[in-house]
């Protein structure tokens, strides 16, 4: 099952989801149909409103939903253009959406930002995940509206250096690192169980990966260590280190070289965090586990991260192409 994404199929077609039920009316107007009003009428399903649009243009398009009267953003849609929500269609560019799912183990419902490659709607083929944390003051959005990420994955993708890949951004907070043991869970188990299940991934260790940077970089290391038959490769940018990472992996050594886990550190030289980085990944190699580290300019801050994440998404690939995709 695929959640409420309005996309564009391989034959085509359209189809637009509508998630609020309490509407009266809806319907679903874009350049596609010449910004026509009242627009495709909308009917009312058991979990949504939904409209069909049949040949849907290529290239890429915008829309809006008109709810009882009201021209809205699609609220599961993170593209947009000029204050309207925008679909790709054999654009070779993939879309971002947003999503909420409720964890037990946090026992609260949090949202997440998952990136659906270009090939995703286009067929039955299942996709190798990444998981990226953020770090503490930052929420599930900022991988996108700080770190453009997505546009990163476009960019390595029509370089040839990565092929699709589903990218899950979820909401971190910090918690973690602070010593909550129950945001773990809320990773691990209930929203790798989620995405599972909700979309087209392939369900396997050899395909699934975890990253992060600052606290998230600390969360990922620590997660991705306890949990190598989850996740076949870890990366951490400018990690929030301290001994607990240290003893993490050290702790589940054994495991993780069974598993054939391998590690991507890197962190900017102007950070307050380098020494430790440098420290971590000697740490890892010392243990007879794989290791690359890179240092590059750049702060703790978006000024380092937003252009070296792409040496940590081609890192993922490769060990996503060397367990055999």
């Amino acid at each position: 099952m695929v959640l409420l994404t309005c996309h564009v199929r391989g034959d085509n077609t359209g189809i637009f989801y509508y998630p609020d039920l309490k509407a009266g009316s809806v319907s679903v107007t874009g350049d596609f149909i010449n910004w026509n009003t009242p627009g495709i009428a909308m009917q009312k399903g058991e979990n949504c409103w939904y409209a069909h649009v049949p040949q849907f243009p290529r290239g890429e398009s915008t829309y809006k939903f008109i709810v009882d009267g009201r021209w809205i953003k699609d609220p599961n849609n993170v593209m947009e253009r000029d204050e309207n929500s925008l679909l790709y269609n054999r654009c070779e560019k993939g879309m971002v959406y947003h999503f909420s799912f409720y964890s037990p183990a946090l026992g609260e419902t949090r949202g997440y930002c998952i990136y659906l490659p270009p090939a995703y709607f286009l067929s039955d083929k299942r996709f190798s995940t990444l998981y990226m944390l953020h770090g503490a003051l930052d929420w599930e959005f900022t991988w996108v509206q700080r770190g453009d990420i997505h546009w990163t994955l476009n960019r390595l993708r029509a370089q040839g250096k990565i092929g699709d890949m589903i990218v899950v951004m979820p909401r971190e907070n910090g918690e973690f690192f602070h010593g909550d043991g129950k945001f773990g869970k809320y990773i691990a188990q209930d929203l790798v169980g989620h995405i599972d299940k909700e979309f087209k991934t392939i369900d396997s260790q050899p395909h699934r990966a975890i990253d992060g940077l600052s606290t998230g970089g600390y969360a990922s290391t620590v997660l991705g260590s306890s949990n190598s038959a989850l996740f076949s490769s870890v990366g951490t940018m400018s990690g929030s280190y301290d001994q607990r990472v240290f003893n993490s992996i050290s702790q589940h050594k054994a495991d993780i070289i069974r598993n054939r886990q391998r590690y991507h550190v890197s962190c900017g030289q102007g950070d307050p965090s380098m020494k430790l980085s440098r420290s971590l990944s000697d740490h890892i190699r010392a243990l007879g586990i794989p290791c690359e580290y890179y240092e590059n300019p750049g702060p703790h801050d978006w000024e380092f991260w937003g252009p070296n994440v792409s040496g940590n998404i081609q890192f993922h690939w490769w060990n996503f192409q060397r367990k055999g995709l």
